[in-house]
């Protein structure tokens, strides 16, 4: 369990207790009203607030602090808005998100590996990272042939790997996500990371993959949202969120991300970006997952120039990140290292008239706290 759990509600300290001990401070304590996806209600372990007025559920040891979840006694019980932008599309995509974790689970538990990391570059490349020498996970993020992880956003994703540099003895939050670099940054020689996500099946999976990969000692997983997170003020070193950033609501969540990096603690993002090529990219070949996905514009990205003392918004792949996708989708499997070198010449070529460069699609967001 993360030592620096607070309310996202209020920020107030969090104390792990059983039900029965919670209830004799806070009387009986209920979930929302019943509504799809069903709350998941009072757990025999919970998270017990310091005022005493309300305690979140723990199951199978995740702590779920999700607003939405929160137990309190039947009169203190007010309506939630599931609907709302901050929770509205984590709850639309919980039962999509978890069944491809519990499948990826699934492999995983009955040692189907190469099946798996065919099935996941993220996870083919973590299998990498887990194998090479030490001296080479000492050196991240090079040589970036090893690190890179992302078909369509290679070069933001070393961009936001470099901003995180150096990782040793450091304590990382990601958030978003199965949690698959999370563990890259601890076989890097980061000290500790916490992965959080809304998806109970997404955390599953970072913890099984962790204890595969022998690192589930050094890993916490929490779920919660960005725009609430749930960590103290000036909690973490650094923070990643690689391709979660466009589905948040940016104005809450990145001042929330500021907030809980120490001074000088850095932030970095692999994103994509919604560049004047999107709409027909799309037209022609659909979305690359059927769920939201509304990619970064400048006026979502505001928010990161002013919770920020020093930010940067870095493009890549103006000429063949559609081209690229078109690729995957046509079966040919291009893996992060060629796409990197693909990447490059782009970058390199676009460069030279830099509007032109400016017109990226795929962007890293770097950020460091003041």
């Amino acid at each position: 369990m993360p030592p620096s759990l607070v309310c996202p509600e209020n920020g107030q300290r969090l104390r792990l207790c059983t039900l029965v001990e919670a209830e004799r401070i806070a009387k009986r304590l209920v979930a929302r009203e019943p509504t799809v996806p069903r709350p998941v209600g009072p757990t025999p372990t919970v998270l017990l607030r310091e005022d005493g007025s309300c305690a979140y559920p723990v199951v199978d040891r995740i702590p779920v602090l999700l607003l939405p979840e929160r137990l309190t006694p039947p009169e203190g019980r007010v309506p939630v808005d599931l609907g709302a932008a901050v929770y509205a599309e984590a709850y639309e995509e919980m039962d999509f998100y978890d069944a491809a974790s519990a499948r990826a689970e699934e492999l995983l538990r009955t040692g189907r590996i190469a099946e798996l990391e065919r099935r996941s570059e993220r996870i083919r490349t973590l299998g990498a990272v887990a194998r090479a020498p030490a001296a080479s996970r000492g050196r991240f993020p090079e040589p970036r042939r090893l690190w890179i992880d992302a078909p369509h956003d290679p070069e933001a994703e070393y961009d936001a790997y470099r901003h995180l540099a150096p990782l040793r003895g450091k304590r990382i939050l990601q958030v978003g996500g199965e949690g698959v670099q999370a563990l890259v940054f601890l076989l890097a020689g980061a000290a500790e990371a916490v992965v959080l996500s809304p998806m109970l099946g997404e955390l599953r999976l970072a913890r099984a993959l962790a204890q595969h990969h022998g690192v589930a000692d050094r890993l916490h997983v929490v779920c919660g949202v960005a725009e609430e997170l749930p960590f103290a003020s000036a909690s973490f070193d650094g923070v990643y969120a690689g391709g979660c950033v466009h589905h948040f609501v940016t104005e809450e969540a990145l001042p929330e991300v500021a907030r809980v990096l120490v001074p000088q603690g850095r932030f970095a993002a692999a994103e994509p970006w919604r560049a004047p090529g999107y709409g027909l990219g799309t037209r022609l070949l659909g979305k690359r997952e059927d769920v939201h996905c509304r990619p970064l514009t400048a006026e979502r990205v505001a928010p990161l120039f002013s919770a920020f003392a020093a930010a940067r918004v870095i493009h890549h792949g103006t000429l063949t990140r559609y081209a690229l996708i078109a690729a995957s989708k046509a079966g040919l499997g291009l893996r992060a290292p060629l796409t990197s070198r693909v990447q490059r010449a782009d970058d390199t070529v676009c460069s030279l008239i830099p509007p032109l460069r400016r017109l990226g699609s795929s962007v890293a967001l770097v950020a460091t706290a003041e």
